[in-house]
């Protein structure tokens, strides 16, 4: 009973006198350390005098033994953070600044931003062989009305996507000027092909135009744009493109397709694919980027053929 009594003693007065301890060790350590190494020699000794409300993690250290031989009530806590790798007394741990991260993604998105406005620059040139080619041969032979009408729809589609949540217009802007292109060529084939009845162009005109209309409205809403955006990927592969593929292959050449227009299509395609994987990573719109990439380059290897064919018959290139 004595011995415990005056065990008891001992501790109440060591707490009670802890605060002076601690002064004089601060005192002792201020020339030439710092006060994160003050706070990591304090700590074992400040644990040991009151275990129960000084632990070496609220002082900032988690190592170091006890000098009056009793064990700290966390130091298996402590060691099985420094076993995880835990910054160690002194360690300052590396924080990037918000600056820094900024900085990292703009040297990342430059150079896509830089290929989507180089894709933006070509497409508004890219249909225009197409457009010469049939103005001066004054037909359309070979070109599928169907394929090109739906493609628009299409566009459509993807303007109204990509304005409706605020996509970058570098990621996107050649739709604007593909839209324009394809309606010129709509009107081009409604001209030419006398084979299409009136009915029909009537219907295409008034669907496409009420369709743009409900796009850009405020009906249409987001679930609404993402379920069309995603039947962007089968009307351009179903009805914008395997039509043309199929009629070629009926054929036997690509007709009236310009080789040109169509080259520069794939080269589009593929600087998308590169441009939605670093700037929007959105998946539908990666789908149809990739979609397109592969049937354009079917369309262009027909388009190849042909102008070999005639190559092989008139001994000149026309790739036009």
């Amino acid at each position: 009973m004595y011995i415990t009594a005056q065990c008891c003693k001992l501790r109440d007065t060591s707490r009670a006198n802890m605060p002076l301890l601690l002064g004089s060790r601060m005192q002792r350590m201020k020339s030439g350390t710092s006060l994160q190494r003050a706070r990591c020699s304090i700590a074992p000794l400040a644990q040991c005098i009151m275990p129960q409300t000084v632990s070496s993690s609220a002082m900032g250290c988690g190592e170091g033994p006890c000098p009056l031989g009793v064990p700290p009530r966390d130091a298996g806590r402590s060691a099985s953070r420094m076993r995880r790798g835990a910054p160690r007394c002194g360690a300052a741990p590396a924080v990037a600044t918000p600056a820094a991260e900024a900085t990292a993604v703009a040297v990342v998105h430059l150079p896509a931003q830089v290929v989507g406005w180089v894709v933006i620059a070509g497409s508004c040139v890219r249909s225009v062989p197409q457009i010469m080619r049939i103005t001066k041969n004054k037909s359309v032979a070979g070109i599928s009305l169907l394929s090109f009408a739906s493609e628009l729809a299409a566009f459509l589609i993807t303007i109204a996507y990509n304005v409706h949540f605020s996509y970058p217009l570098s990621t996107w802007g050649e739709t604007l000027t593909n839209a324009v292109q394809h309606a010129i060529l709509v009107g081009l084939i409604f001209f030419y092909n006398e084979e299409v009845p009136l009915g029909v162009k009537a219907l295409i005109v008034l669907g496409l135009s009420s369709g743009a209309t409900f796009l850009l409205s405020p009906m249409c809403g987001d679930a609404m744009l993402r379920w069309l955006q995603s039947l962007v990927i089968i009307i351009l592969a179903v009805l914008g493109r395997v039509p043309q593929v199929v009629l070629n292959h009926r054929r036997g050449n690509s007709g009236e397709l310009s080789f040109g227009s169509t080259l520069l299509s794939v080269i589009g395609n593929a600087c998308r694919v590169y441009t939605t994987l670093a700037l929007v990573k959105d998946p539908i719109i990666m789908a149809t980027a990739v979609s397109q990439l592969f049937l354009n380059s079917t369309l262009l290897y027909q388009i190849f053929d042909t102008v070999r064919q005639n190559k092989n018959a008139t001994g000149k290139w026309i790739i036009l």
